[in-house]
């Protein structure tokens, strides 16, 4: 049994009389301790009660009266209770309580009391000695119940994103289980996200705020990045494959180059996404086409009619039967194996709301045209309505923004460890790298720049601006990259739908 009302019957052991201004006349007989133990099975009191001035406990002692235990163990507390009276022994019993059960209970095990360390902390649990004439006394045992020092601290999820007015609970996880499972949270910035002692997080304007959330003893601290941004959410997802299977190359030289080239493409568009408020996940060689399909249903879910989600796609394509394949993993040894342009249409068709995709792969721009050298003008063949007979233009107003590093019928060119583009060692993409550097982020540097392509300084980077700006810096590296080598060509990237008005990404 457990709790306030929990008493207990124990060995009463008699103690030595006190000499006290109340004792017993000084001719009475010192009575010797623990010559007249009993045990008291139940405090019963006499049908008769009798002055409390003629029979009358003087002190009552336990021993030991103090411990310190760790939380979650269970103590085994003083089970004999000793006390000295006047004239006669008139003890009937005993009661343990505890007044802070938030601390420590009081259980019985085996007919022997024990405490139970519930929480951090200290309490004085109360021994109470009653006499037959139902007059008690009284002596504490002190317990301090402490925790184990803290090891470990996460906190899930992450990183999240929010709309403004949107909660979520933080689930923070202390170790070992049974240390103070107590934490503080503090917000970097109050005016984007605010969180309360239980851990609830409230977008409260757009940005981005980090969540720190600390152990009790301050040793420990995990911390969630909250994107918060106004009714429209923006989630993403980059993924690149640079396994060095899949190229036409063998040179091991080239391959190391294409490792380097897509690291840089990958952490530079995470980069990129982080600043812009996206909320992103980034993939490298996944393992199947699959995988990458359902990393890209898991990065988007949750999107609604009025969310944007962004997919970048970074890897070796080619045409087949006038449509676009991308090898998203490594060993691509046939067009099965390789993702679709049909099969991204109709994944990202089940994906509410608007649509940017960034494709930076071989004759990526097929997937808007059908390898003319132009500016591609509307989001046709498979990947837009479903049937290499489709018509330019069919899905003029739709919510789909396409950005193709190259037109259907070229080449999409990385270059590592070469002098281009005011770069000593230039390494990445050169579409890439344009798209990213015109939004706000330096994939080469691998930091936020201003965005170059915001011609208007309206913190607003269009579509038009960015294939504008794009352009450019790919013309610039190429010709740099010929002047150099000796050689002639160009890459022209291709867009869907051109010359659009539409803010892709913030300036």
């Amino acid at each position: 049994m457990a709790g306030k009302s929990v008493r207990w019957i124990g060995w009463i052991a008699l103690g030595i009389l006190l000499s006290l201004a109340l004792a017993i006349p000084a001719a009475a007989q010192a009575l010797d301790a623990g010559s007249t133990d009993r045990y008291w099975e139940s405090p019963v009191p006499k049908a008769v009660q009798e002055s409390t001035q003629s029979k009358r406990i003087l002190k009552v002692w336990i021993t030991p009266k103090k411990a310190t235990v760790m939380k979650g163990s269970l103590y085994a507390l003083p089970s004999t209770v000793y006390y000295s009276y006047r004239n006669e022994d008139d003890a009937n019993g005993f009661t343990i309580t505890s007044p802070k059960e938030s601390v420590a209970r009081v259980v019985e095990i085996g007919g022997k009391p024990y405490a139970y360390a519930v929480g951090v902390g200290k309490v004085k649990l109360a021994y109470t000695l009653y006499a037959y004439n139902g007059t008690s006394k009284k002596c504490s045992f002190t317990l301090t119940v402490k925790a184990p020092k803290v090891t470990g601290l996460s906190l899930s999820p992450a990183s999240a994103g929010l709309k403004v007015g949107e909660s979520l609970t933080l689930s923070p996880a202390v170790t070992p289980a049974n240390a103070d499972q107590r934490v503080r949270y503090k917000s970097s910035n109050v005016k984007i996200a605010s969180v309360n002692d239980s851990g609830v997080v409230t977008g409260i304007s757009q940005g981005t705020a980090t969540i720190t959330v600390t152990s009790w003893d301050k040793k420990k601290k995990a911390t969630c990045t909250v994107v918060v941004q106004d009714t429209v959410a923006r989630r993403g997802i980059a993924i690149v494959e640079c396994s060095g299977t899949n190229g036409t190359y063998t040179s091991p030289d080239q391959i190391v180059g294409e490792v380097l080239a897509a690291n840089a493409n990958l952490n530079g568009m995470a980069g990129l996404f982080k600043k812009q408020g996206i909320v992103a996940s980034t993939l490298k060689n996944p393992v199947s086409k699959e995988a990458a399909k359902q990393a890209i249903r898991s990065a988007l879910a949750g999107a609604d009619s009025d969310d944007v989600s962004y997919v970048y796609l970074h890897g070796h394509g080619g045409v087949l039967y006038d449509q676009h394949y991308i090898a998203l993993s490594p060993n691509c040894t046939s067009a099965g194996s390789m993702l679709s342009a049909s099969e991204l249409r109709s994944l990202l068709d089940g994906i509410p709301g608007t649509k940017v995709v960034i494709l930076e792969s071989c004759y990526s721009g097929s997937v808007i045209g059908k390898g003319e050298d132009t500016f591609a003008q509307g989001f046709v063949d498979e990947f837009t309505a479903g049937g290499a007979m489709s018509k330019s233009g069919e899905l003029a107003g739709s919510n789909y923004y396409v950005m193709c590093s190259t037109v259907g019928s070229a080449e999409s060119w990385n270059f590592y460890n070469y002098k281009m583009l005011g770069k000593k060692k230039f390494t990445g993409s050169v579409f890439t790298y344009g798209l990213a550097k015109g939004a706000g982020w330096d994939i080469v540097s691998d930091k936020g720049v201003t965005a170059a392509a915001d011609t208007n300084k309206d913190k607003l980077v269009t579509l038009a601006e960015l294939s504008l700006y794009s352009q450019n810096i790919v013309n610039q590296g190429i010709q740099t990259y010929c002047a150099n080598e000796g050689r002639y060509f160009t890459q022209r990237i291709a867009v869907y739908p051109a010359n659009s008005a539409y803010p892709v990404f913030k300036g």
